[in-house]
């Protein structure tokens, strides 16, 4: 059998292909062609992200990325993703393109290559710890069944809230009323809220175009299904739902934060209870969250989540 890497190359046909694949292998993390193509547009090209097709007699089997991990000031450190069709496992995809990538590394001084994966995922964590890869962040994960969410049982909390003179607008309803909501939004999510999310290294907040374009024009953004809570007209917390393309039964909470003058308020289970309160008019079925903070793992709790596997970030010294 002919078995070849290639670069991905950007046709209808390819990001049709890697769709299909990448929506196989996750099915709960669907993607769509709109959203790839945003993704691609918006990317930094100063960084360096290659997309890779696998093909076995000329049939895509797998997608694979490799790339700089621009998200914070590290020039030697690089990422790499792999989804091969099942049908396809355990015939030495998976280890050709471990090899591929280092290949490819090798000539821009990576010392560190970092990739995630589910922690349910046996075989991968298996296949990565052959090669000396080390989980070094974990990121639990919540799913709530909207039917079992009734707002009315959560009114006081919202009626509290407001009692403290703190009011809740959808971002729809903030650029309606203030010409320079994206600058303050971008504010209070990459300057305040993002600065005490755990991460691995120290956050580089986005700058204004790149927050813009990989936030409010994302195809998944909705303004209806994010909202601020407000301070007199102080933004003083944030809770976002991802609403994929291809379907809204199953929706994602993205940022979800207080500043710290407003902590221990309830404005946190506020915005997250306006937040379910529109995913159940969308008509969605489930809402996942991923969380590090245990305060916000308090509200879930509260508001009836329950806890699934979890995602984990490994990496290797190269």
């Amino acid at each position: 059998m002919s078995f070849r890497i290639r670069p991905f190359d950007h046709s209808q046909r390819d990001y049709t292909c890697c769709v299909e694949l990448e929506n196989l292998v996750w099915p709960d993390y669907p993607t769509s062609v709109a959203e790839q193509r945003h993704n691609d547009a918006t990317r930094n090209p100063g960084v360096f992200f290659q997309r890779y097709v696998l093909e076995l007699d000329g049939t895509a089997v797998g997608t694979g990325v490799i790339g700089a991990a621009n998200w914070v000031e590290h020039p030697h450190k690089y990422y790499a993703a792999l989804s091969v069709h099942p049908a396809f496992r355990k015939r030495g995809i998976g280890g050709r393109f471990y090899e591929f990538a280092r290949s490819q590394l090798r000539g821009r001084q990576a010392t560190l290559l970092q990739t995630s994966t589910r922690e349910d995922q046996k075989g991968t964590l298996s296949f990565l710890a052959k090669r000396g890869f080390q989980a070094v962040m974990r990121y639990p994960v919540f799913h709530l069944e909207l039917a079992k969410f009734e707002p009315a049982n959560f009114a006081s909390f919202l009626d509290g809230v407001q009692a403290q003179g703190i009011h809740i607008l959808s971002a729809a309803q903030w650029r309606g009323q203030d010409p320079n909501w994206e600058y303050q939004l971008l504010e209070l999510g990459e300057l305040q809220i993002m600065q005490d999310i755990p991460t691995m290294d120290p956050y580089a907040p986005k700058s204004f175009q790149s927050f813009k374009a990989s936030f409010l024009e994302s195809p998944n953004f909705s303004a209806e299904a994010t909202f601020i809570a407000f301070d007199g007209r102080l933004p003083v917390g944030l809770s976002t739902l991802w609403v994929p393309v291809m379907r809204k039964d199953r929706v994602y909470t993205g940022l979800t934060g207080v500043i710290r003058s407003h902590r221990r308020l309830g404005i946190g289970m506020a915005l997250n209870i306006r937040a379910l309160m529109v995913a159940k008019q969308y008509g969605t079925q489930v809402v996942e969250t991923d969380v590090e903070d245990n305060s916000i793992s308090h509200i879930n709790e509260q508001l009836g989540f329950t806890a699934q596997p979890a995602w984990l970030d490994l990496e290797k010294n190269l």
